[in-house]
């Protein structure tokens, strides 16, 4: 994220077992702020759809560390679950 920015940002998460016997699809939609050349910080609280999941263990979320902005899933312990993102971002920095 750029210093002294702010931006709005969406994602859509997908999510398929290996087997192709389950899946999720989530969307993520959030705004953070850097000011400065300081850590990004989110503004106020995520919004997070779950469409569709077929197993609650698996999860998708997103957080600011540092200066980036890191999207996160989680699957299922023994379970290869492969994901796929689509994000999009609108930046302003004056």
């Amino acid at each position: 994220m750029p210093d002294n920015s702010v931006i709005l940002f969406d994602c859509f998460i997908v999510g398929l077992k290996s087997d192709g016997s389950q899946g999720a699809g989530y969307k993520i939609g959030t705004s953070y702020r850097r000011t400065g050349a300081g850590n990004a910080t989110i503004i106020g609280t995520p919004t997070k759809n779950v469409e569709h999941e077929d197993d609650v263990n698996w999860d998708a979320s997103s957080e600011a560390s540092g200066a980036n902005i890191l999207i996160t899933v989680t699957g299922k312990a023994a379970t290869t679950v492969n994901w796929c993102a689509y994000g999009r971002a609108l930046t302003y920095t004056p």
